[in-house]
């Protein structure tokens, strides 16, 4: 996955819009702990919850929400360094 102006490269070739490369990761509410990959600030990229509201070309792949997952979660280990250093 490479960061680019708006968004992201994945390894598939698919291209992700993300206002200024921002990726959330939200709850749905629909009783069933469903999840919303989001981008910017009220942008949807993924619902886990019914994502029939996207075209089928546009749906993301297992692969590509692991890949997804994966930069994510790493993102979140760089933070937690960072923190930790100023803690030293």
């Amino acid at each position: 996955m490479v960061e680019k102006e708006d968004g992201f490269v994945l390894s598939t070739g698919r291209e992700i819009y993300a206002n200024n490369c921002i990726l959330g990761l939200s709850p749905v509410h629909d009783g069933n702990e469903s999840l919303c990959i989001n981008e910017g600030y009220d942008g949807d990229v993924y619902d886990s919850s019914d994502y029939l509201w996207k075209d089928k070309e546009d749906v993301l792949t297992n692969d590509e929400l692991m890949e997804i997952a994966e930069y994510m979660i790493q993102q979140w280990i760089n933070f937690k360094t960072i923190i930790a250093r100023r803690n030293e």
